[in-house]
């Protein structure tokens, strides 16, 4: 390995690390901030990171990559890097930082489900993207994540704070993407079924908030697991609502709050209370039959929040 330190602008200094071999090896650089003289040159605590494609990589290695990319910006290509995933042959997968777009779906596909979650007292764990499970030996964060409160209290110190121990995997997964713009349907169905299914998963959802396309993954009677498209909009335009179904009992996912939270217009919510009347008569006639002050109050928020 041939490290090479160069100047990336006052303060900083990146290391470029160089590994030789028969294949194409990517370059990535680590950067970090010094307070020192920038004239200098000088860099404190400076760490390379050199990821080979083809290799290896064992789950103590996979768990020592992932520290370092949290102390350093890392790009690959240019891209840059949030956390890598491994995959069942062992090889490590570049996960790419997510958009604002993106991660705005993400998080309201979140709110919704854990709210559901305090809401009817499942006490389950509701995770995000950072969120990383041994899938039987491949290691991968869906976006959205179950799982019970059952398997959570079960689990030991280290399997809560390693991915060693004995494998355990939520029985909800959310994949978000713009399945237009990266082409990934065919690649995000086989990690459902390939990857998530085998280990325990037993409702998926591929959800793709920019083109409106929803897919449902289950196992059907004869334990083969389906993916079924789901409408975005019923035949009046309306947006649908999506139904956890036994995994997730009571779980409805509200996919017009997902269409709010990616909008940029103000007036975007008003027009969904034209085109959800129900939505706000059914906050109209709780706010008639509310009493006490403080229920009004939550209730005139609601329907602020919908009419703003």
């Amino acid at each position: 390995m041939l490290p090479f330190p160069r100047s990336v602008g006052e303060g900083f200094v990146a290391r470029l690390a160089i590994h030789p071999g028969p294949t194409y090896h990517y370059i990535i650089f680590a950067i970090q901030y010094s307070p020192l003289t920038p004239s200098a040159n000088r860099i404190s605590k400076m760490k390379t990171i050199c990821y080979e494609p083809g290799r290896t990589y064992s789950v103590a290695e996979f768990e020592k990559v992932n520290s370092s990319t949290r102390a350093h910006d890392v790009k690959i290509d240019d891209t840059p890097i949030s956390h890598f995933d491994l995959d069942s042959k062992k090889h490590l997968i570049p996960m790419p930082q997510t958009p604002i777009e993106k991660e705005m779906a993400v998080a309201e596909i979140t709110r919704q489900l854990g709210n559901w979650n305090i809401r009817t007292r499942q006490n389950g764990a509701c995770t995000s993207s950072q969120g990383g499970f041994n899938f039987n030996g491949a290691i991968r964060a869906p976006d959205v994540a179950f799982t019970p409160k059952d398997v959570y209290r079960a689990l030991d110190e280290q399997q809560r704070r390693s991915f060693q121990g004995n494998l355990f995997s939520p029985t909800f997964a959310v994949e978000v993407e713009d399945l237009v713009a990266t082409g990934k349907l065919l690649e995000l169905t086989q990690k459902f079924k390939d990857t998530y299914f085998p280990a325990g998963l037993e409702l998926g959802w591929l959800v793709d908030p920019i083109n409106k396309d929803l897919y449902v993954f289950k196992r059907d009677k004869d334990g083969i697991v389906r993916r079924c498209s789901h409408a975005w909009y019923d035949t009046d335009g309306i947006a649908m609502v999506l139904d956890g179904q036994d995994t997730l009992p009571g779980f409805k996912l509200k996919l017009w709050q997902i269409d709010v939270a990616l909008s940029q217009v103000s007036f975007m919510s008003f027009n969904c209370v034209e085109s959800y009347p129900d939505q706000r008569l059914s906050f109209v006639t709780e706010f008639v039959g509310v009493r006490t002050f403080g229920r009004r109050r939550q209730h005139l928020l609601k329907m602020w929040y919908i009419l703003r």
